[in-house]
């Protein structure tokens, strides 16, 4: 089981990085692919009331994935925000923009980090044609719940690589099998309201 801290740094404000931007700079939306019907009816910004908690998403941060998530190839558009549970800040949602019940925590990650070699984001990046410096790379997590605790795991054998600059994604399924669908990461204390599922 890998120890993850699971409070950003107090007091200091975030580094300005690929993930963050997806949250906050406005974005090149003339990159986005043209939208569907269903997403060009919603308004610039809408609130959402996920099984984790409310949020507010916007249209023009919209992400486009081509080929879907694994397995579910026609939901291609898909929006980061904050984790609506501010005990939980080095999280993000994944809110699916044309089915409001879809939604995705995920764990953002720095090209260098605890849970995936280096050379292997590097490798992908090129694989997938995204620069480096445009790539977010973030994990899916999985909350397994038990009577009296929580635990939670992430996907590092198919992370999900954004290109910040053409507002693109896949989830990419890493060559090397050294990864695991569950990585099992440390959540002491840290108790979730509400109903999830594993």
């Amino acid at each position: 089981m890998l120890a993850l801290s699971l409070s950003s740094q107090s007091g200091k404000p975030e580094p300005l990085t690929p993930t963050n931007a997806l949250l906050g700079a406005a974005m090149n939306t003339s990159a986005l692919p043209t939208p569907t019907d269903s997403l060009k009816e919603q308004p610039s910004t809408r609130e959402v009331n996920t099984r984790f908690g409310k949020v507010t998403v916007n249209k023009d941060r919209a992400v486009f994935f081509p080929k879907g998530f694994v397995g579910m190839p026609d939901k291609q558009y898909f929006c980061m925000v904050d984790f609506p549970l501010t005990k939980l800040p080095r999280f993000k949602l994944v809110q699916c923009m044309t089915d409001d019940d879809l939604a995705f925590m995920v764990l953002p990650v720095e090209l260098t980090n605890e849970f995936i070699e280096k050379e292997d984001i590097i490798e992908a990046c090129k694989t997938l044609d995204i620069a480096q410096a445009d790539a977010a790379v973030v994990l899916v997590v999985t909350i397994h719940r038990r009577v009296n605790s929580v635990s939670l795991s992430v996907n590092t054998r198919a992370p999900i690589f954004i290109d910040t600059a053409k507002l693109t994604a896949a989830q990419y399924v890493l060559p090397n099998n050294i990864y695991e669908i569950r990585q099992m990461i440390s959540s002491a204390g840290v108790m979730l309201e509400g109903t999830y599922d594993d």
